[in-house]
């Protein structure tokens, strides 16, 4: 005779179910008989409890699986080597899981930033202390792009960072397009400034150009040799 054990679900006198573990073992009497020794507990806190660890982990999956879908994510230990990078970050760098886990993230440097920015990072982090701001980095191509870049410590317990978490959201797009708005932004302020420039008297009333390439609207003379329209042009 074996040991005998079992789990499952019992209903309850009161009519509710009840996750038991029941345990049993045989053992000989003097005599030669054979009884068995055993128990039976009631472990449904215990199941409820694995069953909620259970979902929160998927949760926590799916979560960290949608923060994978849109963010670059790294880990890195005190001296700044790679430990871990997603898929998103190989993607954007362009280099493989390979040639990044165990390399410092200098070699993501772009070279166009201060100093400064990064003494400052490392100042803080190395404290404990999250440090938000937006970095530079150069892709393996020789390409740039920019992130918003996240990096929270994880503290051993002593208090002490022992490895750094960095989420970061790419910004290269959005960057290109602002430098393009401040791109014609400063040729319509160049214009605006050679058109409030144009002489006074030097009009033409016929709505032709006025010679200097600028749209004769601005310069259209009202009789007594002034721009009618003279301050427009430097809006």
């Amino acid at each position: 005779l074996t040991p005998f054990s079992w789990a499952g679900r019992l209903v309850h006198k009161a009519g509710r179910l009840v996750w038991t573990d029941a345990r049993s073992q045989p053992m000989a009497t003097e005599d030669g008989a054979i009884v068995w020794d055993g128990y039976m507990h009631d472990v449904s806190q215990d199941v409820a409890q694995r069953v909620q660890m259970q979902a929160t982990e998927l949760e926590l999956a799916g979560q960290v699986n949608a923060l994978n879908q849109a963010a670059i994510v790294s880990e890195a230990d005190v001296q700044g080597n790679i430990l871990y990078v997603n898929d998103k970050f190989c993607e954007v760098s362009g280099y493989t899981r390979e040639e990044l886990i165990g390399h410092n993230h200098r070699m993501l440097k772009s070279g166009h930033q201060p100093d400064a920015i990064f003494k400052e990072l490392w100042a803080t982090i190395s404290k404990g202390k999250p440090w938000s701001g937006i970095i530079k980095n150069k892709k393996k191509d020789g390409g740039y792009y920019w992130v918003q870049s996240t990096i929270t410590p994880i503290l051993g317990a002593d208090g002490k960072p022992y490895k750094y978490v960095s989420v970061r959201f790419e910004l290269t797009e959005l960057i290109a397009q602002q430098d393009e708005l401040a791109r014609l932004q400063r040729e319509v302020a160049l214009q605006g400034s050679l058109g409030s420039a144009v002489p006074q008297g030097a009009g033409h009333s016929n709505g032709h150009s006025n010679g200097h390439g600028l749209s004769s609207v601005n310069a259209v003379g009202n009789g007594n040799g002034r721009s009618r329209n003279g301050k427009r042009g430097a809006h």
